[in-house]
């Protein structure tokens, strides 16, 4: 699973936190079927879903309010500005807040995006900073007896799971002649997570990760044939008490 060609998984095998993309950042999904580990390294077998989030673009200002049953409330803002000499910025931000329909089931998320960039003929540099915090209080599962008496009840008043995920990121390309592009992104994404499940426990993940490449795109009788030459390096450092 890709960000705008950023990796989301983990190098170990703990899932993708797909908490971290906003539905309204999101351009198009690009997905890719089949073994993809040349292009995109270990972890690409089984497929790639490339998450394109909305660029800067002209003047726009969103603001979005909403609720719903089990105390749902929801805002969300997105702004964004492309100025005549190449600088554009995007902002977005969401914050959701629901009591769920169990006892001890409320979450509460918040989501601050900022994006700049600048673009000339033969480029474009950006940078990007997102901050995720994500508290989700945690019911448990119920016997059947239990269950028939109140579905709404927990057993497991104490527990809950709260993550907040810092993430930095810079690149652009350079366009070196009609063919070739250098490209290089570098990206650094701090995770803390706290909870309680019958014990304290704790998950902090330290990554950082760069991949410059050399892509050539050729013109060919059946279509468009393209090189890429490059490395994906990344360093992970996991602090797991449980």
């Amino acid at each position: 699973v890709l960000v705008d060609g950023r990796r989301l998984n983990n190098p170990s095998l703990a899932a993708p936190d797909l908490g971290s993309i906003a539905l309204a950042d999101i351009e198009r999904i690009e997905v890719l079927q089949g073994g993809a580990g040349v292009l995109f390294g270990d972890q690409a077998v089984g497929g790639v879903l490339n998450v394109i989030t909305r660029r800067p673009a002209q003047a726009t200002l969103e603001v979005q309010a909403g609720g719903g049953s089990n105390d749902n409330r929801r805002l969300t803002l997105n702004a964004s500005q492309r100025f005549g000499n190449g600088i554009g910025a995007r902002f977005s931000a969401e914050h959701r807040q629901a009591d769920n329909y169990r006892d001890n089931n409320a979450s509460d998320y918040r989501h601050a995006n900022l994006v700049l960039d600048y673009e000339w003929s033969d480029g474009k540099v950006f940078a990007e900073v997102q901050r995720i915090d994500d508290d989700l209080e945690l019911p448990g599962a119920l016997p059947v007896a239990l269950a028939h008496q109140n579905r709404r009840q927990s057993l497991n008043g104490n527990d809950f799971a709260d993550l907040q995920t810092t993430t930095a990121r810079i690149g652009g390309s350079y366009s070196l002649t009609p063919a070739w592009t250098l490209e290089m992104d570098l990206t650094r994404r701090d995770s803390d997570g706290r909870g309680y499940q019958s014990a304290p426990n704790r998950s902090d993940t330290r990554l950082s990760s760069v991949n410059p490449r050399l892509i050539g795109r050729f013109a060919r009788a059946g279509g468009t044939a393209t090189l890429t030459l490059g490395v994906d390096a990344t360093n992970a450092e996991y602090v797991l008490d449980i």
